[in-house]
């Protein structure tokens, strides 16, 4: 960040600091909230819900005026604050991350939330059953699967307070050296002939702190990767996304460094250009076509370098030689499974997508099934994402759990 001058210095670790210590102030309320809207029953939890995600709905001015008649100095709570410890929100920078923090916590609380709800709680009854208590399970079996979203909540509430502009300007005012962060001093700047320059600097800083936030908080890491969430929620939807089957309307999608949809950019590949293996939920083997042809259909379209699976291994991982010959009509709902996972590795794919691959599998092949997934995850090492609607079954495969709910219609 060569260039900036000591101002522009002085801005931005203005900015990390209120940033930092609202997230830090903020951490254990937004658990607490999202551990409450998880797990507990009772009267006026709608409220309460409606209360925490007020600031996402609200005008950040009106969110700024409302922290003035709370915190201000001759406000009950803010006069109380003074008294007690001496702390005064009024033109500090303590004003501006307290804005910061409650214009995080929406977010904060969500992503927290929806990790919760997605543990299974039949994992804790387990852990009760072997003699742990509710405090050593809580930190060795609930704690460490909520860690992803808590992680995502984290960063999506740095995010968040970094780029908050308009409830800190209306409580804490824009002062340099004191509450002026970036967006403020870009603000600031934006008031000022010939500036160009210097908010071009601030708008960068701003921007690569946000998305650096953002990206550490989508990114799924290496291994199978589940969307997990009841039906309807979209999880489909995104995977059609990712295969390009539909447009994404922003945003940008990325697989081991290789852009498939950016919209910045205008980079949209072509569904046959992204090299995604699709399983999906139906399966689509095309029914006028025997399994050796279903299984050869992507394999003959990719040129012999760039394929890295043999048809002979995998018709021994997955256990389908005797299948070569039959129509899929006639293969059983495990059968026509393997034969729509083989046809989905045999096209030489970078990643593969897996839509409800046990939606229809009979109880008696789903642990069959369940063991064939965990080998392609170990021994082919390909990024999967992978939809399921059923806890135990993501707890069992991924090593990242995205939970998706339902957008819900406002009236």
């Amino acid at each position: 960040m060569q260039g900036l001058s000591p101002a522009e210095w002085e801005v931005l670790l203005l900015s990390l600091k209120v940033s930092g210590v609202a997230i830090a102030a903020v951490l254990p309320l937004a658990f607490g909230l999202a551990w409450m809207l998880a797990r507990w029953r009772f009267p006026g939890k709608v409220v309460l819900d409606a209360v925490v995600h007020l600031p996402l709905v609200l005008p950040p001015v009106v969110t700024g005026w409302l922290l003035l008649l709370t915190f201000g100095t001759n406000a009950p709570v803010g006069r109380f604050f003074a008294d007690t410890i001496g702390l005064t929100f009024l033109f500090r920078w303590t004003g501006a991350a307290l804005a910061a923090a409650v214009m995080a916590l929406p977010l904060m609380v969500r992503a927290m939330r929806l990790s919760l709800e997605a543990v299974d709680r039949r994992l804790e009854s387990a852990a009760r059953t072997l003699g742990a208590g509710p405090w050593r399970t809580f930190m060795t079996v609930t704690l460490p699967l909520a860690m992803p979203g808590i992680l995502a909540g984290l960063v999506l509430g740095l995010a968040r307070s970094v780029g908050e502009f308009g409830a800190t300007i209306t409580f804490a005012s824009n002062i340099p050296g004191e509450t002026q962060t970036l967006p403020l001093a870009i603000y600031s700047a934006l008031q000022l002939p010939g500036s160009e320059l210097q908010i071009a600097r601030l708008a960068g800083l701003s921007v690569l702190l946000s998305v650096g936030a953002l990206v550490l908080s989508e990114s799924a890491g290496p291994g199978l990767t589940a969307l997990f969430g009841p039906s309807g929620a979209g999880k489909t939807s995104l995977l059609d996304a990712v295969a390009g089957l539909v447009r994404a309307v922003d945003g940008h999608i990325t697989v081991s460094g290789t852009p498939l949809f950016d919209r910045q950019q205008r980079i949209n590949l072509k569904p046959e250009k992204r090299r995604c293996g699709y399983v999906f939920q139906d399966l689509r083997l095309f029914p006028h076509r025997s399994v050796r042809d279903n299984l050869l259909y992507g394999w003959k379209r990719v040129a012999p370098d760039e394929r890295w699976l043999s048809i002979d291994v995998t018709l021994d991982l997955l256990g389908i030689g005797h299948l070569l010959d039959r129509m899929p009509a006639t293969l059983s709902g495990g059968e026509a499974q393997r034969v729509a996972i083989g046809r989905a590795l045999l096209s030489a794919p970078r990643f593969l997508l897996m839509d409800e691959p046990l939606a229809s599998v009979d109880a008696d092949r789903r642990e069959e099934i369940l063991c064939l997934i965990e080998r392609i995850r170990d021994e082919l090492r390909l990024p999967i994402l992978y939809v399921s609607h059923d806890r135990a079954e993501v707890e069992r495969l991924a090593q990242q759990i995205i939970p998706v709910e339902p957008i819900q219609a406002s009236a």
